[in-house]
C-alpha cells in the first residue's frame, strides 16, 4: 500500500478501496450516537444552557413553534416532498433530544418515513437538496440514539441508500462549489449510517460510470489556494464553498476527527481532471483557517471588497449570511480578529429588527445549528491591519498591504490603521474560472471609506440575462486597457457562454508580478501581462501615499493599435471640457454606453474635480496630443445590493483615454487631500523608464522613478521649482 497520496489518474481501484485511508481520517469504530448535526455531549450543554435561559431558551422556544403537534398534510407540491419532510423530521427529533413532548419522536420517525419515500424527486442542484439530505441524515442519527424498530430502520436505510444513483446526477463532479455541497451530503449520509464506504468516498472521490468525483481532500488540497482564496476567484463563492467545507469539518469534529488544526500538502499535479492549474509549489503546507483569514486581509480598510467576477458579497459584515462560520471559526480556532468581527457585525447594522439574534444566528438554519455552538460571552476580540501577518504557503500582510500571488491580487492600505485610509485593489489572476471577468490589471480606488472606481455590478439573475455577457463580461466594462476593442483572452471572439475559460484553448492568461513594494512610506506594486492580448505587453504601475496614488499604464507591440484606457468612477465631477457626441460602436461592451461624448483638451496634466457622497477628490490626467479623451456613462445597475454593503449600486461615469499607436502610456495621479494642490511636471521619458516630479505645497517634493525593468524608486531631491499657476 501506498503510504503517500495516490492520483486518480494512475489507480483508481486502489484509490477506491475502503480501507486505503492515508490521511488516517475515517472513524474505526464509529462512536455512538448522535454524531452528525451534533454529539451527546453538545446537546446536554445545550439542554443546560437553556435551563438558563436567555438566548439558548429563544432558541429552543422557536425550534418549539417550528414543531406540529400532529403530521401535518403533505405539501401540494410534490418536488419540494423530501425537503419538506427532512425539515420536519429533525426539528421534531431535535425538540425531542432537548427535553420537547415524547409524541415528538413519534412525529418524527413518521416525517422521516415520509421524506426517505420522496427521494426519487431528487432532481440535480448543489444547495437546497444536499442541505435536506444533512437534514434528513441528522433526523436519523439523532432518533437511533435510542434505537428504531428493526423494519423501520431498515426501510430508511435502505431510502439513503437509494439516493447514491441520484447524486449522480450532479454533473460538477470536480473542482466547483456544487460538487462540495455533494460531498458534505455524502458525509453526512454516511456518518448517520456508519457507513466507511461512503465515508472514504466523501474523503477521497469515486468513479461513477468511467467519470472520477473528487472528494474532500482535493478540495483541501488544491480548490482552496496557497494564498488562502478559493480557486473560483471571488468573495461570495469562496464563502459558499467554504459553508460546505466547514460543514464537513463539523462533520469530521463530531466522529472525533479533527481537520480544522491539520495541514494538509498541496497537489503539486492534476489529479486527472482539474479544473484549473492552482497547483502548489513542493514542500507547501496549508491548513483551513487561512481559508478564514483570507476575508479579512481581502477586504479595504472599511471591510468592503472588490465587486470585481461574479461577486455578492459586498463587505466581510455581511459574513453571516452562509452558515455561523466564524462563531464556528472562534470556537475551533480562538483567534481574537473571529471575535471582532462577530461583533462588527452587531453594530454594522442597525438595531431596528425585534430578532434578539445576534446577527450570525439569523438564518433559518439556526434553528438547528444553535446546538452545535457555545453560548458563552464573546469577547471583544481585536483586529488591525497595523499588524504583520502570514496565512497558508503563500499568502503575505506587510506595511498594511496584502498579498495573494496565486489568486492573482493585492491590497495597498496606505495608513493600515484608519478605516479612512485610500487604498488600492489590483488584479491579475488567471483566467482559470468561469466565474471570473475578462479584466487582467483591472484596479479599484477606495478614499474616506468609499468606493471612488469600481467595477460592473453583478445584476439580478445575471446568468440568465442576455447583458451580462455583452457587458459584464468585457474588458471596456473595467478598470484596464482594452485592445482593438475586443474583450481579454478567452472572450476574444463572438462566444455565446458567459463561462469561456482559458483551460479550454490552447493558451494561458497569466500575468506576471514584477514588484510588491510594502514600504513604511509608500505602497507600490507592479505588474505585466503578455498573454490577454497576443503581441501586446500590459504592464501597470500602481504607486500609492497618504495623500495621493499614481497609475502609470504602459502599453506595448510591434504593431499598431487602438489602446483605450477605463476608468469607471463612482460621483460627480466638474465637467472642465466642451465635448462633441460620438458614438462608440456595436462592440461587445461599447454598446452599452450613453451620453459619449469626445472631450476637447489641452496637451498635458488636466485636473478633474470629484466629489462623492461629499468627499472631494482630484484626479490628475496626464493627455498627450495623440490621445483622444472620451467620456460616457455605464448601464444603470439595478437595485440588488451587494450583501454587507451599505450602498445600492451607482452609476458610473467612465473616462476612456484613447490611443492609436504602436506604444504609449496612460498617466493618472489622484489627490486625497484637495486642499493640499500637487503639482506636476510633464513627465520625462527615457530609454530606462519614466520620470514623474511631484510638488506639494508642504515641501514634500518627491521625484519617482518607473523603470522598464524592476520596481519603483524613490527619489528625495532638492524642492523643486513651482508652477505659477
Amino acid at each position: 500500500m501506498y503510504a503517500d497520496l495516490i492520483k486518480p489518474k494512475a489507480y483508481p481501484d486502489l484509490l477506491q478501496k475502503p480501507d486505503y485511508d492515508p490521511c488516517h481520517l475515517i472513524p474505526t469504530p464509529f462512536p455512538p450516537h448522535p454524531r452528525v448535526l451534533a454529539t451527546a455531549a453538545q446537546l446536554d450543554r445545550t439542554i443546560r444552557s437553556i435551563g438558563k435561559g436567555g438566548l439558548p431558551r429563544r432558541m429552543f422556544d422557536a425550534l418549539a413553534k417550528a414543531c406540529p403537534t400532529q403530521v401535518p398534510p403533505l405539501p401540494q407540491n410534490s418536488a419540494e416532498h423530501s425537503t419538506f419532510w427532512a425539515h420536519r423530521a429533525l426539528a421534531t427529533a431535535l425538540y425531542h433530544r432537548l427535553g420537547g413532548p415524547r409524541a415528538q419522536r413519534t412525529l418524527a420517525i413518521a416525517a422521516l418515513r415520509r421524506c426517505v419515500a420522496a427521494f426519487s424527486q431528487i432532481k440535480d442542484g448543489f444547495f437546497s437538496e444536499p442541505e435536506m439530505l444533512r437534514w434528513a441524515a441528522s433526523a436519523f442519527d439523532l432518533l437511533m440514539e435510542k434505537g428504531l424498530p428493526a423494519p423501520i430502520e431498515a426501510e430508511i436505510r435502505e431510502g439513503f441508500y437509494s439516493v447514491a444513483a441520484l447524486l449522480k446526477r450532479c454533473t460538477h463532479s470536480t473542482c466547483n462549489n456544487h460538487n462540495n455541497f455533494n460531498i458534505s451530503s455524502r458525509l453526512a449520509m454516511a456518518s448517520a449510517l456508519g457507513d466507511t464506504r461512503w465515508f472514504h468516498d466523501a474523503l477521497y472521490g469515486l468513479d461513477e460510470a468511467g467519470q472520477w468525483r473528487y472528494g474532500l481532500i482535493h478540495a483541501l488540497r488544491h480548490d482552496i489556494l496557497d494564498d488562502g482564496m478559493q480557486w473560483e476567484g471571488t468573495h461570495g463563492y469562496h464563502m459558499l464553498v467554504l459553508t460546505a467545507i466547514a460543514e464537513c469539518a463539523t462533520l469530521l469534529e463530531n466522529v472525533g476527527i479533527d481537520i480544522w488544526h491539520r495541514s494538509f500538502p498541496s497537489a503539486y499535479q492534476d489529479d486527472g481532471f482539474d479544473q484549473h492549474r492552482g497547483w502548489g509549489r513542493p514542500g507547501n503546507q496549508k491548513n483551513l483557517q487561512a481559508a478564514f483569514d483570507a476575508f479579512f486581509f481581502q477586504a479595504f480598510p472599511n471591510g468592503s471588497y472588490t465587486l470585481l467576477h461574479d461577486e455578492v458579497l459586498g463587505n466581510i459584515h455581511g459574513a453571516w449570511v452562509w452558515w455561523p462560520l466564524f462563531k464556528k471559526a472562534f470556537e475551533v480556532y480562538r483567534d481574537p480578529k473571529y471575535a471582532w468581527l462577530l461583533n462588527r457585525m452587531e453594530t454594522h447594522y442597525p438595531d431596528n429588527s425585534p430578532d434578539p439574534r445576534p446577527r450570525w444566528l439569523a438564518l433559518s438554519r439556526s434553528l438547528f445549528d444553535f446546538v452545535r455552538l457555545d453560548f458563552s460571552p464573546l469577547p471583544k476580540g481585536h483586529f488591525s491591519f497595523s499588524d504583520p501577518a502570514h496565512w497558508s504557503a503563500e499568502g503575505r500582510h506587510e506595511q498594511g498591504c496584502s498579498l495573494f500571488p496565486v489568486h492573482g491580487s493585492a491590497l495597498l492600505r496606505a495608513q493600515p490603521d484608519s478605516e479612512q485610509s485610500p487604498a488600492a485593489y489590483l488584479y491579475w489572476g488567471p483566467h482559470w474560472a468561469g466565474h471570473r471577468g475578462p479584466a487582467a490589471l483591472h484596479l479599484e480606488i477606495q478614499a474616506d471609506g468609499q468606493r471612488l472606481t469600481t467595477a460592473p455590478h453583478l445584476p439580478k439573475n445575471a446568468y440568465d440575462i442576455p447583458n451580462y455577457l455583452t457587458w459584464n463580461r468585457t474588458t471596456i466594462a473595467h478598470n484596464t486597457v482594452t485592445v482593438d476593442g475586443k474583450p481579454m483572452f478567452p472572450f476574444d471572439f463572438e462566444t455565446q457562454s458567459i463561462w469561456e475559460t482559458d483551460t479550454w484553448r490552447d493558451h494561458t492568461s497569466d500575468s506576471e508580478l514584477i514588484s510588491f513594494q510594502p514600504e513604511k512610506t509608500f505602497k507600490a506594486i507592479r505588474v505585466a501581462n503578455r498573454q490577454v492580448y497576443p503581441g501586446v505587453v500590459l504592464d501597470r504601475s500602481v504607486l500609492m501615499t497618504r495623500n495621493y496614488l499614481i497609475d502609470l499604464f504602459r502599453v506595448s507591440s510591434d504593431e499598431p493599435h487602438q489602446y483605450d484606457w477605463a476608468q469607471h468612477i463612482l460621483g460627480t465631477w466638474a465637467h472642465p471640457a466642451s465635448g462633441k457626441p460620438c458614438t462608440l460602436g456595436d462592440q461587445r461592451g461599447y454598446r452599452h454606453f450613453i451620453r459619449a461624448q469626445t472631450l476637447s483638451f489641452t496637451p498635458g496634466w488636466q485636473a478633474l474635480e470629484w466629489t462623492r457622497l461629499g468627499r472631494s477628490h482630484r484626479l490628475h490626467l496626464f493627455l498627450p496630443s495623440t490621445h483622444q479623451w472620451i467620456s460616457a456613462h455605464t448601464p444603470v445597475p439595478d437595485d440588488l445590493t451587494p450583501i454587507g454593503e451599505g450602498e445600492k449600486p451607482q452609476p458610473r461615469t467612465t473616462l476612456i483615454h484613447r490611443a492609436r499607436e504602436k506604444s504609449t502610456f496612460f498617466l493618472a495621479v489622484w489627490n486625497f487631500t484637495p486642499r493640499r494642490p500637487l503639482q506636476l511636471k510633464t513627465p520625462r521619458i527615457s530609454p530606462a523608464g519614466l520620470q514623474l516630479d511631484l510638488a506639494g505645497t508642504r515641501g514634500d517634493d518627491t521625484r519617482w522613478f518607473f523603470p522598464l525593468v524592476g520596481p519603483m524608486v524613490r527619489i528625495a531631491p532638492h524642492p523643486l521649482p513651482r508652477n505659477k499657476t
